[in-house]
């Protein structure tokens, strides 16, 4: 009977074959960016119907990859608009819209439109990227229109943790956000562009506005206080009838004589103002409070629509409030 050969061993001497040199797996960030600019691209030439798909197939990457990043489609098409919005801070959202066609123009198509009654058609819409600037601005804009302020605006404003969205994250863990009040955007919020263009619209010049947002422990609501320098003395009386006035035509504003609570606006979708003259009678102080998921969210949506389609403003709007 043959034995088998027994195989040759590899002599001291011989080197074994080297081994194939592993490539350097690409940073985290660098990845979500490379992602971010080929949605944009594919976002542009196959508008946002497209799925995620054929998004991850044109791109060479698993879909479980882009739901790592971005755990909806939503929260990709969200990042997008972000990046484009920062890497134009200081560009009005109409003109934007115009040099950054088509892809600015389908991801302002994403989100809700708004009608102005006072100058806009079914046919002639005002576009918003977001709807709660329309609170950070709101306490602010009739002293802006009637010129009572100078250019120097401080918009201070605190949000319940439902103000970040669903996503999950370290910063809005029970033990991070409870007995706990945080800021953030400091260095330019993506709220921001949409305060400068409404304010700067009304005033008619520049403006320089500080925003600072902060996370507070509570599940809903909006409270903005706003800053600014009177150019003439008035007094509160005065401050608040003028604020009457600017918003007697608007169903979902009320003004109000003591500084607003956000569980006034619970489940509702009013907007409470309260005007007032500092004590040293140089500055004026004005507070608005929202409900961030209604006013701020679904509410202003079913407002808008309404002004699109020609409906009653406030149809489906009239619920009773649940406070207290």
């Amino acid at each position: 009977m043959n034995a088998t050969p027994a195989k040759p061993r590899k002599s001291g001497g011989t080197s074994a074959a080297p081994k194939r040199q592993r490539a350097k797996r690409m940073p985290a960030e660098a990845r979500k960016e490379v992602i971010l600019a080929a949605a944009s691209e594919f976002f542009a030439r196959h508008g946002l119907e497209a799925s995620t798909r054929d998004l991850a197939d044109r791109i060479g990457v698993r879909q479980a990859l882009l739901y790592k990043y971005f755990p909806s489609k939503e929260a990709l098409i969200e990042s997008v608009f972000d990046r484009l919005i920062s890497e134009r801070r200081d560009v009005p959202e109409a003109t934007l819209s115009t040099q950054a066609a088509p892809l600015a123009d389908r991801l302002f198509k994403y989100y809700e439109f708004i009608g102005l009654p006072s100058e806009t058609s079914n046919t002639r819409l005002s576009i918003r990227a977001a709807l709660e600037d329309l609170t950070f601005s709101r306490e602010i804009c009739a002293a802006v229109a009637r010129g009572l302020i100078e250019t120097d605006i401080t918009i201070d404003a605190k949000s319940g943790i439902s103000g970040g969205g669903r996503s999950l994250t370290l910063a809005n863990h029970f033990s991070e956000v409870n007995e706990a009040v945080s800021a953030y955007g400091m260095q330019g919020h993506r709220h921001l562009a949409e305060i400068h263009q409404e304010l700067q619209a009304l005033a008619g010049e520049s403006l320089n506005i500080i925003f600072t947002p902060h996370i507070v422990p509570m599940t809903r609501g909006l409270l903005a206080t706003c800053y600014a320098r009177l150019k003439q003395s008035i007094s509160a009386s005065e401050l608040l009838d003028l604020y009457r006035d600017y918003y007697g035509d608007a169903p979902f504003v009320r003004v109000v004589t003591r500084s607003p609570s956000t569980k006034w606006a619970t489940g509702n979708n009013f907007c409470y103002v309260h005007p007032t003259v500092s004590h040293s009678g140089t500055h004026l102080i004005a507070l608005g409070a929202i409900d961030n998921l209604v006013k701020g969210a679904a509410g202003q949506a079913i407002q808008n629509a309404n002004l699109v389609f020609g409906l009653p403003e406030n149809m489906g709007l009239d619920w009773p409030e649940l406070y207290p």
